[in-house]
């Protein structure tokens, strides 16, 4: 079995460090905009990957999320994240993001892909070959799962998952986009409360 879940928003966010970097408004305004944000840190005058490092350091995990992780890992399920969030197209940062989710040695977040990447040499957002459906067609095939989304960027692998995987569970963490509850078989506040279907 396999969990796939979007990383900011039900594992947790970077705002509150992005905000004491003094990145609080690009992060706030481009998060879901890569086009805006690629815009945004070509005139940023700071070293990227100091910031990106800084950005995953500061990620606050949600309560709950890494006992619910370490549960479904109990129960038998592999549990990925997928993200456009390009701070953690770099390998160093992945490894370092997966480090907070380690309990006694073990981590229980398995795997971290990312669509997209920053460039630092061109200060540009770079899209990584496939996407969110690329990457869940590869992880599901006829597998049962639980995908987990939680925004309006998640909308089309929602909708793909939906049509396509009658075993997998499309779960929508948080207050944010109704309208992704119609591709969603259940509608959460809290990201633990997933225990409650796997």
């Amino acid at each position: 079995m396999l969990l796939v879940t979007d990383v900011d928003g039900p594992l947790g966010n970077c705002e509150k460090i992005a905000r004491k970097l003094g990145l609080g408004k690009i992060y706030e305004e481009c998060k879901n905009n890569l086009a805006k944000l690629e815009v945004e840190i070509k005139h940023l005058d700071r070293d990227l990957n100091e910031i990106a490092y800084n950005l995953v350091n500061g990620f606050e995990i949600n309560a709950g999320v890494v006992d619910t992780l370490e549960n479904l890992k109990e129960r038998g399920y592999k549990n990925c994240a997928c993200t456009d969030n390009p701070i953690f197209g770099n390998k160093f940062l992945r490894d370092l993001f997966k480090e907070k989710f380690c309990r006694d040695g073990e981590c229980v977040l398995d795997e971290i892909y990312a669509t997209s990447s920053i460039d630092t040499e061109n200060k540009r957002i770079a899209r990584l070959p496939g996407g969110k459906i690329e990457y869940v067609k590869n992880k599901f095939e006829d597998e049962k799962g639980i995908l987990v989304v939680d925004d309006r960027n998640d909308m089309e692998v929602a909708k793909y998952v939906k049509e396509h995987y009658p075993k997998v569970k499309v779960v929508k963490v948080g207050e944010n986009c109704k309208e992704l509850e119609k591709f969603s078989d259940y509608s959460f506040k809290s990201f633990y409360e997933i225990l409650k279907i796997a």
